[in-house]
């Protein structure tokens, strides 16, 4: 069954999401950090979402300061998690900030995931920064797995399809 599961995997429609573009810059103590996703549900996140299962998509953000070529310091970090759920009594897609607790609903998925797509980050550093300092903001984005009932969360170690993740993007911080 393991077998016949793993060789199925490749065969699934694939869908991913992206990190298109973006920017940071450091203003008066806060970082702020742009970017623009593209954000893609396959097939079977989408229908677990039309059944009732709600999906968590994180942001992960980073400022950090390149020691060496390979070593990084990193200075500072956020997570933003959004639960992406779907009411079937009214038809609509709600995203919740579970930070904030705001709610807000939309008609279709695309226009969920459209404002998904697009990140403003600011924030206060936690320490001072001189301007002549080198230092990279990084941003991935994720479809968190760990929430999904446990069946579920199973299958989705082995379909591509459930592996909804950006790499890491950079971007060198203007003062």
């Amino acid at each position: 069954m393991l077998l016949s599961l793993l060789w199925l995997g490749p065969q699934i429609a694939h869908a991913d999401f992206s990190v298109l573009s973006g920017n940071a810059n450091i203003d008066q103590g806060s970082i702020r950090i742009n970017a623009e996703l593209d954000l893609a549900l396959g097939k079977d996140p989408s229908e677990a979402l039309l059944s009732g299962i709600p999906l968590m998509l994180i942001v992960h953000a980073e400022i950090y300061k390149l020691r060496t070529k390979l070593w990084k310091h990193k200075i500072q970090s956020w997570e933003y998690p959004y639960l992406l759920n779907y009411h079937q009594l009214s038809g609509r897609f709600s995203i919740e900030d579970q930070l904030t607790g705001e709610m807000r609903t939309y008609g279709t998925l695309v226009d969920a995931l459209n404002v998904l797509s697009v990140v403003h980050i600011s924030e206060k550093m936690a320490i001072p920064i001189a301007n002549d300092e080198h230092l990279y903001a990084r941003l991935k984005v994720q479809l968190d797995k760990s929430n999904l009932p446990q069946p579920l969360n199973l299958i989705s170690i082995f379909f591509r399809d459930w592996r909804n993740a950006t790499d890491w993007h950079r971007w060198k911080i203007a003062h």
